[in-house]
């Protein structure tokens, strides 16, 4: 059903109206756990206290009265909300017919009252996470105000850990304050993983103090249910993380076992060994507890329907007390019937919150798995607290619901931070170069930082005299620790602040994420090579793993890589291939004849398998009257071997290591052929040079697949099987048995694809896409 009062908008006392409830809910939120009825030894004024609750409750009526009059706000009240007040009616049979306690029956009446009060006081509050932080601030003032009331006490935690000299009786009894710990705990930890202001990390004092206030009270059932609200937390804050979660898990499981073994003294132990009759020494809280439970399960049993009515254990069981357990208590109170009904509304919002996508079901999951937890030990059906809990619950449920929104994090891209190892000869430097240079002609400020250089930092490709391009060193010129590295890394971040961080490389990932934990900078992570075994060590590429896991976005170089990274970086990835970086404009007319020469470029190491090639190239110029050259450009630590091993094989005079050489592409542009013979491979720039300077080009098929990324085998070029010389040499004299424009027309095309100009529009488009999500 609807409640409406048609009445207009009244702008003159929309504000008032909603300073008044924030005021006067956190009054009540702050009395309901502050003031309980005890009689406060200390402060004499505290003893007045219980009347703050129902003034501000009475106050409160008012404002809901006054916001239904002049503000325009709908409420819907779902028809499930109508079994709390079905509850209190079904309470009354047992109460006329039994206990007589009609005060206490009131009591829950006004309790009933005060749920549909809250409802709509939310609705006019409307964001939940304001409703919740001035929840979460009162409940703190009643953390502090216990710890200043108790004062040198808090700290002789040896009596209360032990369960003597327990503190909270002044307040409430001690599982009372302990309640509502928790749900200062409880509330806090959300605030501060959900909510997307900077605010939310005060909330961590909150945090501390509803812990202390806590451990006070003794309350096993305080870390129990603080760990199991927690868990729940963690779990849907890293629900796209799971290793993350399960290493949080961990270390919060192993906290709460070591506050329970070495503070609580194993009372913890002693209460199990109790309820299953081997303890050494009997826990008596527990034994009582498990009595109580017992004789309430069997009260309610007798008079299975209706109950007993509001107090009934106490008044019918002779007891004098309550039966410190809800289920018990519920039962004996208000029969099997009543049970249902008081359970039900929090089953049906926590099934509610799993099949609507648009609610926020970390709140509700979070706080329904407490209750159910927490009615083991604490009887709460006439808690203030509960009631306006299950009230936000409501509203979560039926009247706000949430929507996860997609913000751009960086809608103008002007200041950009690139972290590399070096600026030597590789791949990826040359890529990081390219890019550096058409992000500066673009007005993007430019920075590159070496996290391996040395002083000074020096680029083999050339850079825009617009970079600023700095390394991680020490005045002596020698690289820092590891430590000082990532502390130097973070201050330089902070200082520039840039608008994104993009890293390459596995050491500059995992370093440079490191440095951001904490920070708000996006950052993009780039897999250059093969993931499976790059790097070498285990650990390094566990922890480059991590660093994508953490990353807001990740760029690849061919689908394979990808696949090797778990479907939560998949999700926020994308393939783009390096850009060519030609420095020479060749005319588009295929060469009449070319030269003899066997072209292949990159770093002398086991990767390019260069051994390979050697053993091929014998074989083919053998064949060929050893008509042709071998030019090998690049430099590397394998030199010397090579050497010797083309000696040993007798093509010596016929390979020319060139060495180190930008301008190759102007030079060799009319060779026979390029090959390319890697064991395993990224995207290879040289590959992708001769391929678009037209040169026919053979390679190996190698792992992570950025060759066959690039040749469509017999279309624009050859591929042939990693580490085998003979299908290597037959395609090289396949190619000089065809014409001399051979691919050249399907590969020249790739110019303008993979041009610096489009590769670097991929990129800034992909930056520029990014998103964050933002609930609503």
């Amino acid at each position: 059903m609807s409640l409406l009062f048609n009445k207009g908008p009244n702008i003159k006392f929309q504000k008032i109206i909603k300073i008044l409830s924030v005021i006067f809910f956190f009054v009540y939120a702050f009395s309901i756990s502050a003031f309980g009825e005890q009689k406060f030894k200390k402060i004499s004024i505290f003893n007045y206290g219980i009347y703050l609750t129902y003034a501000s409750m009475f106050c409160l009526l008012i404002v809901v009265i006054l916001g239904f009059i002049f503000l325009k706000v709908r409420i819907k009240i779902h028809p499930v909300s109508l079994i709390i007040p079905l509850f209190v009616i079904y309470a009354f049979f047992g109460t006329t017919f039994y206990s007589k306690d009609f005060r206490g029956w009131l009591t829950l009446l006004l309790l009933c009252f005060s749920f549909f009060i809250f409802v709509y006081l939310y609705r006019i509050l409307k964001n939940k996470f304001t409703i919740i932080s001035i929840l979460t601030i009162a409940l703190f003032c009643f953390t502090f105000l216990y710890l200043v009331y108790y004062g040198k006490e808090i700290f002789n935690f040896a009596n209360f850990f032990s369960g003597q000299n327990r503190l909270g009786s002044d307040f409430d009894n001690q599982n009372g304050v302990a309640a509502f710990a928790v749900m200062a705990f409880g509330l806090s930890l959300y605030l501060i993983l959900f909510y997307n202001k900077k605010i939310r990390f005060l909330f961590s004092i909150s945090l501390i103090t509803s812990l202390w206030v806590g451990l006070t009270t003794g309350s096993r059932t305080f870390i129990i249910t603080s760990y199991i609200v927690a868990a729940i937390l963690l779990f849907f804050f890293f629900s796209k993380h799971k290793i993350i979660y399960l290493s949080s898990l961990v270390v919060l499981t192993v906290l709460t076992l070591v506050i329970f073994n070495s503070i609580f003294e194993n009372r913890l132990l002693i209460a199990i060994q109790t309820l299953f009759g081997n303890a050494a020494k009997s826990d008596a809280a527990t034994i009582s507890r498990e009595l109580y439970m017992d004789y309430g399960i069997l009260l309610g049993s007798r008079n299975f329907i209706v109950g007993y009515g509001v107090n009934g254990f106490g008044i019918i069981s002779g007891v004098g007390t309550y039966a410190h357990n809800n289920y018990a208590e519920v039962l004996c109170d208000f029969g099997v019937i009543g049970t249902i009904l008081f359970y039900l509304p929090l089953l049906v919002v926590l099934i509610r919150a799993f099949l609507n996508k648009k609610i926020d079901k970390r709140f509700i999951v979070a706080f329904v798995v407490y209750y159910f937890i927490a009615s083991f030990s604490n009887v709460i059906y006439y808690k203030k607290l509960y009631y306006l809990v299950l009230a936000l619950m409501f509203y979560l449920a039926y009247e706000e619901p949430f929507e996860l929104k997609e913000v751009l994090r960086i809608p103008s891209l002007q200041k950009i931070i690139i972290v590399c190892d070096t600026m030597g000869s590789g791949g990826a430097e040359r890529v990081i170069s390219t890019l550096s240079n058409q992000f500066v002609t673009r007005n993007i400020e430019t920075h590159i930082i070496g996290i391996g250089d040395t002083l000074p930092p020096q680029s083999y490709y050339n850079l825009n005299d617009g970079i600023i391009y700095e390394s991680v060193v020490n005045k002596e010129g020698n690289k820092k620790n590891r430590l000082s590295r990532l502390i130097f890394l973070r201050k330089r971040i902070k200082a520039i602040a840039p608008d994104v961080v993009i890293s390459f490389l596995p050491n500059a990932n995992i370093y440079t994420w490191i440095s951001l934990i904490g920070l708000k900078t996006p950052h993009i992570v780039s897999e250059r090579n093969n993931p499976y075994i790059d790097p070498k060590s285990k650990i390094e590429r566990l922890l480059k793993k991590v660093s994508f896991v953490f990353s807001d976005g990740c760029v690849f170089q061919t689908k394979d890589a990808m696949n090797y990274y778990p479907k939560i970086v998949q999700k926020k990835s994308v393939l783009i291939s390096n850009p060519l970086s030609l420095n020479y404009i060749f005319e588009a007319i295929a060469p009449i004849k070319r030269n003899n020469v066997v072209l292949s470029v990159g770093r002398l190491t086991e990767q390019k398998n260069y051994k390979c090639l050697l053993d091929a190239f014998k074989l083919f110029n053998d064949q060929n009257h050893n008509a042709f050259i071998l030019k090998i450009v690049g430099e590397g630590p394998l030199r010397d071997k090579l050497i010797e091993y083309s000696k040993e094989i007798g093509v010596y005079n016929y390979v020319n290591f060139v060495g180190n050489d930008k301008s190759w592409h102007e030079k060799e542009y009319n060779d026979a052929m390029f090959v390319l013979s890697s064991n395993y491979e990224g995207m290879p720039n040289a590959l992708l040079e001769a391929m678009a300077l037209g040169i026919p080009c053979i390679s190996t098929n190698c792992p992570i697949g950025g060759p066959r990324e690039l040749i469509q085998d017999g279309v624009n070029g050859y591929l042939v099987p990693v580490n085998d010389p003979f299908s290597l040499a037959n395609k090289m004299n396949e190619v000089v048995n065809q014409p001399s424009n051979l691919f050249y027309n399907s590969t020249r095309s790739m110019i303008k694809d993979y041009s610096s100009e489009t590769i670097t529009n991929n990129w800034i488009s992909f930056i520029q896409g990014l998103t964050r999500e933002v609930y609503e």
